[in-house]
């Protein structure tokens, strides 16, 4: 772990152009302060590492949008805190990258009545989207468990999702905020392989203003 309270003092390193998620590791503690993310020269998030107990390996999550080329990641010391804060540190305990997901174009995924659409926050800017009952998305994985990567917000609805053809949950992705690759663990399969389905149900809760769902991909460890 190196840390570093100097103004303007940076650690850059590139990201290899087949990766979909980055993972930067932070330790949070009461004499933390804040750091600048910038990714390709653009800034990307302002982090305040303190927190009241230590906390190691604190994950911040990036998706990368664009997988055709390589990202350079700066992380830029701000010697900034909040007023509780006893320091200006910022620890930062390396990184990961994951090239685990399929996107929502991948073309073992099996759409009926979905439509494409375009957000740079949505993994690989992309995704797919339905408020329509009955419309499903089909797709097969290998292992114990796996994410649905989709969005929560103010508009979204309901959907069913079943696993080798038996009902498995029922889930609401409304949020009264946007939240752009949310990811749905699905866990406890048996081992092996497994037809997903998901089932746009076309509902919502009361304090939802839409019925749709979003499909942005999936992960499997």
């Amino acid at each position: 772990m190196r840390c570093s309270s100097k103004k303007n003092e940076a650690l850059t390193f590139d990201v290899n152009k087949d990766s979909v998620l980055l993972r930067l590791y932070f330790y949070k503690g009461p004499n933390q302060g804040k750091a600048r993310i910038i990714v390709d020269g653009a800034l990307a998030k302002t982090i305040d590492l303190y927190r009241a107990t230590p906390q190691y390996r604190f994950a911040w999550k990036y998706g990368i949008p664009d997988q055709r080329r390589k990202h350079t990641v700066k992380v830029l010391i701000l010697r900034e805190k909040r007023n509780v804060s006893t320091g200006y540190q910022v620890c930062f305990d390396g990184y990961g990258e994951e090239s685990t997901f399929t996107d929502d174009t991948n073309y073992n995924i099996r759409y009926e009545a979905w439509g494409g659409a375009w957000n740079g926050k949505a993994l690989g800017g992309g995704y797919r989207v339905s408020s329509t009952a009955g419309s499903l998305v089909r797709f097969t994985i290998r292992g114990r468990s796996f994410r649905w990567i989709t969005a929560r917000g103010p508009n979204y609805g309901q959907a069913d999702i079943y696993v080798d053809d038996k009902f498995f949950a029922t889930v609401d992705l409304y949020s009264s905020t946007q939240k752009w690759q949310h990811a749905l663990e699905i866990k406890n399969l048996s081992q092996g392989s497994h037809t997903v389905k998901i089932v746009v149900l076309g509902q919502r809760n009361s304090a939802s203003g839409g019925n749709a769902i979003v499909f942005d991909g999936i992960s499997v460890p």
